[in-house]
């Protein structure tokens, strides 16, 4: 008689991860239940790579869509971990934020969602602040490019 081979029983009981791929919306990002997990590197950007950003977004504002780009979630405890792409997505709360303290309503909405993420790392606390004090300094830039349009 053969020995037992478990490990082909399991493998014929497991069935595959499915993986999706699908265009989500920015504003449909925000109803999300997303988390960073520890594992991922800390917020790094620099002042180059928001600038770029900025400069990306304001240069294609007049196509009726944009994509942003690749976004890699994983579903872990109810939570989507953010595997790919949270440099992007800290990146756009933090331009969104510095947008919402002219409009008072969003600026609610972010402040939860930037506050139930718990940046523990400070070169994460460091950037992170870094970053929104340019932002704050471009945000004129994203009106100066609408009033060019009209």
């Amino acid at each position: 008689m053969p020995p037992e081979n478990n490990d082909a029983e399991i493998a014929k009981t497991e069935t595959p991860k499915e993986e999706i791929a699908e265009v989500i919306k920015l504003t449909g990002l925000y109803k999300l239940n997303l988390g960073i997990p520890e594992y991922q590197r800390p917020y790094k950007w620099t002042e180059k790579n928001v600038n770029n950003l900025i400069d990306d977004i304001i240069s294609n504002k007049d196509k009726s869509e944009y994509r942003l780009g690749t976004l890699v979630l994983h579903l872990f405890d109810q939570n989507l971990d953010i595997v790919d792409g949270q440099q992007r997505i800290v990146t756009l709360m933090l331009i969104l934020y510095a947008i919402s303290e002219k409009y008072e309503r969003v600026k609610e909405l972010l402040e939860n969602k930037l506050r139930e993420h718990k940046f523990d790392n400070p070169i994460s606390q460091k950037n992170i602040y870094k970053n929104y004090q340019l932002i704050k300094q471009r945000i004129n830039d994203f009106d100066e490019a609408t009033d060019r349009k009209s």
